[in-house]
């Protein structure tokens, strides 16, 4: 189903590069999985025609625009009556004439505004006035979290912070039925320490409201997409805990999990690349944070964080592990392969890790060099004497932990060597991101 999904959109290459935002829209008649990408750029969609100061739509004074994307345009505008300031969103034209889209704007709206929660911006209002469609919000006088980002990232401490408040919003509104399904920095509004998720007037109901949305259709945003969005599968709130670790990762590093030359490239990327590592993007960071985004990134809904308040409380252990740990050890890591190939392998990825290492021959005296450097790790290959050589690793004072590698045919001798006291296994060929994750649990025991 994946292959096919993937297929399907390689036809649409060119129109999705060309575009900012985009939807996924199964054509008519079709196989639901097999996924059309389109455009839904203001330049084709047609942007919405400007409303001046002095414009009135819905009892609301346009004062004056914030700001375009690819839904439509926002204002500041104050209701007539009530003298109250808000954030006036106004769709663009070619959404307001999809009969379907605009039924279910109104209803989502008024669902979306029943949502009672300090972390989410609240929606006055919603109307359609001359067959324009508009939203009114609660006025926040700050920035988007996207606009803060483009300084750099974020201290961890706040990264936390940020998480835990819009995952709490984002449960709220899952356990209202309501899906974001375009959870990005854009849509996180920041003032001082508080923020705030907007943009749930165009969320998907979730089960049991589909019949206007249609099967397969979603709006999102290539940097954060779950891949079951992607492949036009039906979804739930699971989307949004893979789309806010994009924004923990986002947040931490600076950079988007994905980036690549194209949008069509970040697409595939989603579907078919391992979770990035956040501590191999910005020097210095805990490496605790990894295994959480890797959980929150993870390809199948089951496997990740099955609500963003696990994912929150998550991040914030991993924070406080981190200040908490003693300081590392000072030893290197002491790197005995065999082969070529895994001693190139690992020996570059220990030192993007920024982790010192101490190379010694697999025939060498493993045990005297540990002793000798006060090792936290050892990296062990050897063609023979594997498992002998790790119980007499762990029967030193002071044991380090042991990563054992071995032919991936040679499942016994593997065993033998955990058995022995090894701490991880991996069999040769690994990858990188195996190897980083096994070292960073392992350094991480042993601090």
């Amino acid at each position: 189903m994946r292959d096919q999904t993937l297929t399907s959109a390689k036809g649409w290459i060119r129109q999705l590069e060309s575009g900012v935002a985009f939807a996924f829209m199964t054509q008519p008649g079709s196989d639901p999985a097999a996924t059309r990408v389109g455009v839904d750029v203001l330049g084709v969609m047609g942007a919405a025609a400007p409303l001046g100061p002095g414009r009135v739509l819905g009892g609301y004074l346009v004062l004056e625009e914030l700001g375009r994307g690819g839904m439509g345009v926002v204002y500041r505008a104050r209701h007539e009556h009530l003298d109250r300031t808000v954030a006036l969103k106004v769709l663009a034209p070619a959404m307001s004439g999809d009969q379907a889209f605009r039924d279910r704007f109104l209803r989502e709206s008024r669902l979306a505004a029943s949502l009672d929660h300090p972390a989410v911006v609240t929606i006055f209002g919603a109307g359609d006035e001359g067959g324009v469609l508009y939203l009114a919000m609660r006025f926040i006088d700050g920035r988007d979290l996207a606009e803060v980002l483009r300084a750099g990232p974020l201290e961890p401490e706040r990264a936390v912070a940020v998480v835990e408040q819009v995952a709490s919003a984002l449960d709220a509104a899952h356990e209202a039925g309501l899906v974001h399904r375009d959870v990005k920095p854009a849509n996180i509004l920041t003032a001082g320490e508080r923020c705030w998720l907007t943009d749930f007037g165009l969320a998907k109901r979730s089960a049991g409201q589909t019949a206007l949305t249609g099967v397969g259709q979603m709006v999102g945003t290539v940097d954060y997409l779950a891949p079951e969005q992607i492949e036009g599968s039906a979804v739930d709130g699971r989307v949004d805990v893979y789309a806010l670790g994009c924004v923990l990762f986002h947040a931490l590093t600076g950079a988007t999990p994905y980036p690549r030359d194209s949008d069509v490239q970040t697409v595939f990327a989603h579907v078919q690349q391992p979770p990035p590592l956040a501590s191999a993007v910005r020097e210095g960071l805990p490496q605790d944070f990894d295994r959480v985004i890797v959980r929150a990134l993870a390809k199948s809904p089951a496997d990740r964080f099955q609500t963003c308040g696990e994912l929150a409380e998550a991040a914030r252990a991993a924070l406080a592990a981190a200040r908490e740990r003693p300081s590392v050890a000072s030893g290197p890591v002491v790197l005995a392969a065999s082969s070529a190939a895994a001693r190139a392998l690992a020996g570059a990825t220990l030192r993007n890790l920024g982790l010192g290492v101490s190379e010694i021959d697999a025939e060498g005296d493993v045990v005297q060099r540990v002793a000798d450097t006060a090792a936290p790790l050892v990296v062990l290959e050897a063609a023979s004497g594997l498992a002998d050589t790790c119980r007499r690793l762990k029967a030193q004072p002071a044991p380090p932990r042991i990563i054992a590698l071995g032919p991936r045919a040679a499942a016994a001798a593997l065993q033998e060597a955990r058995d022995a006291g090894a701490d991880e296994t991996l069999g040769v060929p690994f990858s990188a991101l195996q190897f980083q994750v096994a070292v960073g649990e392992l350094l991480e025991r042993s601090r």
